[in-house]
């Protein structure tokens, strides 16, 4: 993984049109990746069978993931045992990159960063 300021993103508009008809997608993800595990709950059961699905799922502040200014400190107080990089491992296995557009991940970034994802290689494979 790499981090990208936002003063580089000159650069990769150079590098794209250097190439020619090269296929770029860029998405930069702007939200902690603690909001896509909240977004879907049944992947962090999954991932943790000790986990109390419902008595989170349907909580408030959990509709809407992407709003909260500290999904990292939220998921750490539902799920005691997370660690950003193991709970990363474990939990990103059960995202549903297919399922989860159709409203079962609640975090919107999540949806769009995976309908990016999925258009481009539409786009790449119909070449």
């Amino acid at each position: 993984m790499f981090s990208l300021k936002l003063s580089e993103n000159h650069k990769l508009k150079e590098i794209y049109f250097q190439n020619g008809d090269c296929k770029v997608l860029i998405r930069i993800v702007c939200r902690e990746l603690e909001s896509w595990y909240l977004g879907d709950m049944q992947a962090i059961q999954q991932a943790y069978p000790s986990f109390k699905l419902d008595k989170y799922t349907n909580k408030k502040k959990f509709r809407e993931p992407d709003i909260m200014n500290n999904a990292a400190e939220e998921i750490e107080k539902i799920l005691p045992e997370f660690k950003k990089i193991n709970s990363a491992k474990l939990i990103s296995q059960y995202l549903d990159v297919v399922n989860g557009l159709k409203n079962k991940n609640k975090s919107e970034s999540y949806k769009q960063f995976i309908k990016g994802v999925q258009k481009f290689f539409e786009e790449f494979s119909q070449k």
